[in-house]
């Protein structure tokens, strides 16, 4: 039987006012009825539904004698039981309703607070829930129940709060919230730290990093064992061009890591900044948590040959697999030469695009796809693990170039007309990423006079010919898959100059020694190092780099300016004298 005064509050939930009147009246001599009634006879023609808030606001019981407090406490604390018993038959409301009248008298009654948080979690209420249970916590301590309600509630409402604010003030109230709310949660400094973590993240994505610089920083205050935002840390670091500083930030990320798999990420991530600054030496230490990196599992059971381990067999087959994209495998290709001259023979396996072009390198005996039979070799190697393990020096590089041998060709491919006094301009200006890409009008003021003919080498014609105007003599070659690279290698080979975006056809001239000079932004690919004009790679490359503050006008600038000296001091003509306004050049 449901207790009067507990009926009579819910008869004031309703705006009953007859019922809660009729139930005082019944019983007079029931405390906190009488509270009801005194409360009822002040609210004549009003609402009686605020009575529990009345009373959670504190208006009420100033105006209860002590003696009438102590009785109601008395029996309201017995409505505390008859609400735990309402809850445990799936009554929520009558629960809800007891749990209030016994907090109302007394704030502090542990029993009630501990179960409001957990009725109003099973509502949905995270926000109520939490601030019972985090309240229960600061006057009584945790409990493992309570602690564990808790950390469901804060877990639901991390869950629920969506993405994570965008701007710095949001992200520092969005933690103070979280740290706030759930002070008492294990782990809720970290979860705090997560959500920054997570925003950090989004700005490296938009390549925001001096903002992403901060935002990590406010997560590793909040709590420093977070290997992937040390890892963002660096990654920040290197690329808003602090490359020494992201050294330490990166090794805290890969020496705190538990997972292989990340752990070994974070050694791709060391192995590439030491490339940038340099530190070649460092790729031995680096290079034996690559095959962790999960991702690359399959590597595990490609072929049944052994991986290669620096033996150098005279006579043993080993089995080179090209791997990232094309620019890196022209960039590793090289490294068959270097076998072939110690006695072994090499296999490569590339994507069917290279193949062609692969066939010509120094020392390759044979060419395969991931799509042919590939017969038993001796070791087998990634091609990217041969530069890891064999490099140790940019300022002596392991592999030099040239090392594509376009006369090995049985096909001369097209062949370019040349008229006197003429110098031929290839040009590449666009590239797999917008953010390298280089803008059409500026590549046009490259045509410094009438003699400098432009030959496009990438399949997509100019956005708007009229202001780039170059010639196409590799579309009819573009179609064919198989040798498209080749037939640009080849064109390439008869040019004066390359200028191209950071590329695959870098790669591509330099790996046939062709003359050619590569625009770079501020922070550019690993391979290109720092603050070098020249690649330890490619011999025959000129690296134009951007100025910090960013921006193409000033490398196409200083192109103009190099350009206008080559002109300026040509090579000697076979006969003759180079006419006003055109360009002598040595034949190729």
């Amino acid at each position: 039987m449901t207790p009067p005064l507990l009926s009579a509050l819910a008869a004031l939930e309703r705006n009953d006012r007859g019922t809660a009147q009729a139930l005082c009246t019944a019983h007079p001599a029931v405390p906190g009825l009488q509270a009801v009634a005194d409360w009822l006879a002040g609210r004549d023609g009003q609402e009686v539904s605020g009575f529990l808030p009345a009373l959670l606001a504190g208006r009420l019981a100033p105006a209860i004698p002590p003696a009438l407090s102590q009785a109601m406490l008395q029996e309201f604390l017995g409505l505390a039981q008859f609400g735990l018993t309402q809850h445990g038959a799936g009554r929520r409301d009558l629960a809800d309703l007891a749990y209030r009248a016994v907090l109302a008298i007394d704030p502090r009654q542990r029993e009630c607070m501990a179960m409001m948080g957990a009725l109003l979690a099973q509502d949905g209420d995270m926000t109520g829930a939490g601030a019972w249970l985090v309240r229960y916590c600061d006057l009584h301590g945790p409990t493992p129940v309570v602690a564990g309600n808790l950390s469901i509630v804060a877990r639901h409402s991390i869950e629920a709060m969506g993405n994570p604010p965008q701007d710095e003030a949001g992200v520092l109230a969005m933690a103070r919230m979280l740290i706030d709310r759930f002070r008492h949660v294990d782990g809720a400094y970290r979860q705090a730290a997560l959500r920054v973590g997570s925003v950090a993240s989004s700005r490296l994505t938009q390549g925001r990093f001096e903002d992403a610089l901060r935002i990590s920083r406010l997560a590793l205050m909040l709590d420093p064992a977070m290997p992937e935002v040390w890892s963002n840390t660096g990654y920040a670091l290197e690329f808003s061009g602090k490359a020494e500083a992201s050294l330490i930030p990166y090794r805290r990320g890969m020496r705190s890591q538990s997972d292989p798999s990340y752990h070994a990420y974070a050694s791709l991530m060391l192995l590439h900044v030491s490339m940038r600054l340099g530190h070649w030496h460092r790729f031995a230490e680096l290079l034996p948590d690559k095959h962790n990196y999960e991702p690359l599992a399959w590597w595990r059971h490609f072929h049944p040959a052994p991986v290669w381990d620096g033996t150098v067999r005279p006579g043993a087959h080993i089995l080179i697999l090209g791997e990232s994209g094309f620019g890196d495998v022209i960039q590793c290709v090289r490294y068959a030469g270097w076998f072939s001259r110690q006695g072994m023979r090499v296999s490569f396996i590339c994507d069917r695009r290279l193949k062609a072009l692969c066939a010509l390198a120094d020392g390759v005996s044979t060419v395969y796809t991931l799509q042919d039979r590939v017969p038993m070799t001796d070791w087998r190697a990634l091609s990217f693990d041969l530069f890891y393990m064999l490099e140790r020096n940019p300022e002596q590089p392991f592999g030099g170039a040239p090392y594509i041998d376009l006369s090995r060709s049985g096909d001369p491919g097209p062949v370019l007309e040349r008229r006197p006094g003429e110098m031929l301009v290839g040009l590449k200006w666009t590239t797999t990423a917008a953010e390298k890409d280089l803008p059409e009008n500026l590549l046009a003021s490259l045509r410094v006079v009438p003699g400098i003919r432009f030959i496009s080498l990438q399949p997509e014609p100019p956005a708007d010919p009229a202001v780039l105007d170059v010639e196409r003599p590799l579309d009819g070659f573009f179609a064919d898959a198989e040798t498209s690279f080749l037939r640009t290698a080849q064109v390439i080979r008869q040019l004066d100059l390359v200028i191209t975006a950071d590329s695959v056809i870098a790669h591509l001239a330099g790996a046939v020694g062709a003359k050619a000079w590569v625009a770079l932004r501020t922070v550019p690919d690993w391979r290109w190092l720092l603050d070098r004009t020249d690649s330890p790679l490619y011999p025959s490359l000129t690296l134009f780099r951007e100025p910090p503050g960013g921006g193409w006008e000033p490398v196409v600038a200083a192109m103009r300016e190099h350009l206008l000296r080559m002109l300026e001091q040509p090579e000697a003509p076979a006969s003759g004298t180079p006419r006003a306004g055109t360009v002598q050049v040595g034949s190729r």
